[in-house]
């Protein structure tokens, strides 16, 4: 018979995902600082055995919690999946595109992009939209490529209304100086937000194939203080102002 779920043994913590485990001591100062909690039961164990943290769980709100023995620095436990997630959900934005090619996956320039030329495709005009059209030498079928601004009726309008969020302009000003609805707007807003990530996608690709060993930060104030638990409770752990990193390390602070 299968297991119950009662039956099955969690982990003390949540487990290691992806070279990520969060649930250290977050006292930079402590000798426990980065050295994470055992995932392992730890009533059995002999006293020279477990290791430097405790779990409690607090009375006012349920959240386990795990609290240093070296510093006494109390922190909730925090699942690494849920983290990892959450970078993956932000570092969306640097996906490739897929490269546009010939949309029949029987063709043998299915996989073969429009950008390698006239051996393979060749221009055949443009949609009424003004999407370009191309047609595959292998397979004589049209495709056409569809522009950034297909289906928007006032594409012409994108441009000033950038300005006009830029320049911190109410929604409802933008709507009288451009002339139109507020659902306009917010479909712009959309549409300009996805541009600028595309934007800084294609920069930031850039810089991560580059072979750099070393990263130098540069930022525009002198100091940073970091670490703050609560707002009581402001510890002097400065970070300069140039940070040096590794390309693996950088990619965590885009």
């Amino acid at each position: 018979m299968d297991k119950i779920s009662s039956d099955i043994k969690q982990p003390r913590i949540p487990v290691e995902i992806n070279d990520i485990q969060v649930n250290f001591c977050k006292n930079p100062l402590c000798q426990n600082y980065g050295v994470p909690a055992s995932t392992e039961s730890q009533v059995k164990l002999h006293k020279s055995q477990k290791d430097c943290y405790k779990l409690s769980s607090g009375s006012r709100k349920p959240v386990t919690k795990l609290i240093c023995k070296s510093c006494n620095e109390l922190f909730p436990v925090k699942s690494n999946q849920g983290i990892w997630d959450e970078l993956q959900r932000i570092e969306e934005y640097l996906k490739e595109t897929p490269e546009v090619s010939c949309p029949d996956n029987s063709c043998k320039n299915n996989l073969i992009s429009i950008k390698l030329g006239k051996e393979f495709y060749q221009s055949f005009g443009k949609t009424k939209s003004g999407s370009s059209r191309y047609r595959c030498k292998s397979c004589k079928k049209t495709f056409s490529v569809k522009q950034s601004t297909t289906g928007q009726k006032q594409p012409h309008k994108n441009n000033l209304i950038f300005k006009l969020l830029m320049n911190k302009s109410p929604l409802r000003r933008i709507c009288e100086v451009a002339d139109v609805g507020m659902a306009t707007v917010y479909a712009k807003i959309d549409f300009l937000h996805k541009q600028c990530m595309t934007f800084v996608s294609e920069r930031e690709q850039r810089l991560i194939k580059s072979n750099i060993k070393r990263l130098y930060v540069s930022v525009d104030r002198q100091e940073y203080i970091v670490n703050w638990t609560r707002r009581e409770d402001k510890r002097n752990i400065k970070l300069q102002q140039s940070v040096v990193l590794t390309m693996k390390q950088a990619t965590y602070f885009k």
